[in-house]
């Protein structure tokens, strides 16, 4: 995302099975990052409406690669086709900026 900017959002496209996961996010943590907000809905819905993580602050005084953030107990009822959707919503008070910088992330079934 560039330029950086609250309220900027990404989307990627996921097919999961229904049942309980693990979603893990690997990024850096950085000096002017922002807060994001981690929505799965399954494609149809259009709309990000289904929150999975809030305020998921990236902010360091220095910068660390590789730092992961997990969130548990994502339930999937459906099968199928989600959107993954990133929303930056915010920065830390000590943040310059609103950047996002991710390596990668999964989701892991963890449950039926």
């Amino acid at each position: 995302m560039n330029p950086y900017a609250n309220g900027n959002e990404f989307k990627q496209y996921v097919d999961l099975a229904a049942g309980t996961y693990q979603f893990k996010v690997w990024g850096w943590t950085q000096f002017n990052e922002g807060k994001i907000d981690w929505y799965l809905d399954i494609e149809s819905v259009g709309t990000p409406t289904n929150k999975i993580v809030s305020l998921q602050d990236w902010y360091t005084v220095s910068s660390t690669p590789n730092v992961v953030k997990i969130t548990t107990g994502v339930i999937l009822t459906i099968s199928g086709r989600y959107v993954l959707t990133g929303k930056i919503n915010g920065k830390n008070a000590s943040s310059s900026d609103y950047a996002f910088f991710s390596t990668f992330y999964t989701f892991t079934r963890i449950g039926a």
